[in-house]
Order: structure tokens, then sequence, then C-alpha cells
């Protein structure tokens, strides 16, 4: 296979390699933009600077990724923000459930002074923020019945990533979460260990769960971003240009994927339906907001990030008034 070769090809003399490793397959967006990031950063550096890419999981889970950032055996990596909740708690204000309305109100944020503080609030522990990518918004599938209630997911046994945030949310549900790494999904379910998962529509779609999980519902429940991260001593190695190069490399990559991640939701959605799957667009939300609510706020209260989330909620209402006010001038 090409790509193989390309990702196992010598390194130049005197070039600078970073290893990129995520759990996203080359069907993903994520690899994609990760695609571009490597490019971008190696012409632009005129392959002073080499990235090696390495998709699939095949350097580890998340969980071993942001070790081996952190101890600087990999350079970069790309994973869902839940996965560095453990280092940092703020990080996890993005998880609230229906935070966000859209992808408008996700860039304001994560692009903005907020996400930049969440990045930096990443640095004391070895782990530069590069930038926030897009993961999507978390809808529910299974194996056992329609959901279209919270009621619904009642005894259920659901896969949930790595960290608190998961377990907290399908506790919140009645259903009972497993942890699971990402990459054992697909064989958990297959095997019974699992009923069912909540990954974005793009993750369902590229891993082929809609082969396996015969119910989906559009709850939209939580938005999932995903973080580029690198090791912030091997950062910090780099002149202030290559620094400079990497940063704005993963903005562009970042940009790249949610577009994507917008222009295919369609095309998934249908071809996922006519894969056979029952698919939920009208149910009780509100059933959804009511059991997550309180528990979701008792969550941050306890991590001492409720006046993080008051600022979001604060700057998307100022925004939201904005708008408003644009569409009604005539």
């Amino acid at each position: 296979m090409l790509l193989g070769c390309a990702l196992a090809a010598p390194q130049a003399l005197g070039t600078t390699l970073l290893r990129m490793g995520y759990e996203a397959s080359i069907n993903d967006s994520q690899h994609q933009a990760a695609l571009l990031f490597k490019q971008t950063v190696e012409q632009r550096s005129e392959h002073e600077i080499e990235v090696r890419l390495y998709p699939d999981s095949q350097l580890g889970d998340a969980v071993a990724l942001v070790k081996q950032v952190r101890d600087g055996t990999v350079d970069i990596m790309l994973s869902g923000s839940v996965n560095f909740c453990g280092h940092s708690s703020s990080i996890c204000v993005v998880d609230t459930p229906y935070l966000f309305r859209n992808r408008d109100d996700v860039r304001l944020i994560l692009d903005g002074d907020i996400g930049r503080r969440l990045l930096a609030s990443l640095e004391s522990k070895g782990i530069r923020g590069l930038s926030f990518w897009d993961n999507g918004f978390r809808m529910i599938s299974n194996n056992q019945h329609p959901v279209k209630s919270a009621s619904d997911l009642q005894g259920l046994i659901m896969r949930v990533p790595h960290g608190d945030s998961g377990v907290m949310v399908m506790h919140a549900l009645g259903a009972h979460p497993m942890q699971l790494p990402y990459i054992n999904l697909y064989q958990a379910i297959q095997r019974g260990y699992v009923n069912g998962q909540d990954q974005p529509l793009g993750v369902f779609f590229s891993s082929r769960l809609f082969q396996i999980q015969p119910f989906l519902t559009l709850t939209r429940h939580q938005y999932s971003a995903l973080l580029l991260a690198m090791n912030s001593r091997r950062f910090n190695s780099l002149g202030n240009d290559q620094q400079q190069l990497l940063v704005e490399a993963a903005a562009l990559a970042r940009d790249l994927q949610r577009n994507l991640n917008e222009q295919e939701f369609g095309k998934q959605l249908d071809a996922i339906k006519a894969h056979g799957v029952i698919v939920e667009e009208q149910f009780d939300e509100e059933s959804f907001r009511e059991a997550l609510r309180v528990p979701f706020l008792d969550y941050l209260e306890q991590s001492g990030n409720m006046r993080l989330l008051g600022d979001i909620i604060k700057e998307l209402e100022r925004f939201h008034r904005e708008r408003k006010g644009e569409e009604k001038q005539p």
C-alpha cells in the first residue's frame, strides 16, 4: 500500500521527524485533515520537518497516546478532548450536554479566547495544545431497540471512552457504562459485551458500526471536540518560525476537517438509512436534557468549573443576541 510505504520511508538527514498518532481509520475525516497538516508542515518548512502519520491506533489507544505524548515518545496526537480531562478538568466543560447549538457556536468558543485558555491549561502537564478539531455531536446507537426517550436506555450496556464524563452521562440516562478503547468497540458489540455506544455520525459511519447497530437516535446530546496536542518540550525545542508553522497548519487542517464533516453528514446519513438502520430523528429531546442537566452541573461544580461554564454561556448568549439583531435588520 502506498500510504504504508510513505509512512515507513527513511528520515532524511538533518530533518526533524515528528510522529503523529490517532485512533481514527484512514476512511475518516481526521485522517484527511492529518494529511493536509503533514503536507502543509513539510512543504512550508521546505522539508526541514517531516510529519509521519500513524492512524488506526497503530501507536496505541487514546490513553496510551496521551501518556506517550506527555513522556515524549510520541510527538503529536489527535484524540477526543475527553481523554485530556484527567490532566485538565476544565477541558471537560466542552462536554456539557446541549451546550452548543451548532458548529457556529463551537467555532466561537473553541477558536477564541476561551479555547486558547483551555489549550493553555494543559501546559503544566507537558502537553502543548495546537488546536481543537471536530469529532461532532454525539448520537446514540444500539442493537436492542429504538431509543425515543432517555428511559429507553434503561439497562443497556453502553460503551464510553476513558474519563468520568461518559460514565456520568450514561449513569444519568439509566444505562450501564463500560469504558472501552475505540479500537475494541466493534468487536465488543459483535461479541455481546456491550449493546451500544454514542459516537458522532462521521465516526459511526467510518467505523462501519451501521453493520452491527441497527438503531440510531440523532440525540446530539454532547458536542465532542478533538484536540491536536504535542509534547511541550518537543514544541519548545523548535524555532519560533517552526512553532508558528505548526499552529497555522493545525488551524488549516481543523477547518478542512470541520468542513468535511459538515459536507458529508447528509450523504452518510442517507447511506446509513439505506443499509437498513432505523434512524430516530423525532424523539423526546427534553427527556435527555432533564436527565443530564443536574448530574452534569454537579460534576462541574465538584471540579470547580462552574465559572468557566458561565463564561461560555455568556459568550454564546451575546453571540446569539448579535446574530438575532442582524437578522432583524432590513
